[in-house]
């Protein structure tokens, strides 16, 4: 069984060998510049949408600093709307506690996009080189 996917691998690898070498230098090239293209503008849009959620982030978390600023006056003018404002104070930091943490993720998450964009890179370019070495 295992010699059998050993055999169906490399039959898969050869067929694909195959494949490429029917296609003309200058298609495949210009597949992989457009995959490449397509990687590093998906990782773009990520960055751009990480920061935008950080700039989000930043502003929710002022707004819950001024919110809890607030919410401090309000417990001062009674005992039953301080408890109230203390609570709105504790959820607006709650809130922007999460903000903060889904910003983290995002950007995390274009950071992975963009090394991804260069590993594919990297890795077309080898590609490059060794169907332009087949070719000579």
């Amino acid at each position: 069984m295992v010699t059998e996917n050993v055999r169906s691998a490399e039959k898969k690898k050869l067929d694909e060998a195959e494949k490429v070498l029917t296609k003309p230098l200058p298609h495949i090239l210009a597949e992989m510049t457009e995959a490449i293209r397509m990687a590093i503008e998906s990782a773009t849009r990520a960055e751009e949408v990480a920061k935008a959620a950080k700039e989000a982030s930043e502003a929710n978390r002022k707004a819950a600093e001024e919110a809890a600023k607030a919410a401090e006056g309000a417990a001062q003018a009674a005992t039953g709307a301080a408890e109230i404002a203390q609570t709105a104070a504790k959820s607006a930091e709650e809130a922007a506690r999460k903000t903060d943490h889904d910003a983290l993720v995002a950007l995390n998450a274009a950071t992975r996009a963009t090394k991804a964009a260069e590993q594919a890179s990297a890795s077309t370019e080898k590609e490059v080189s060794k169907v332009s070495d087949v070719n000579k």
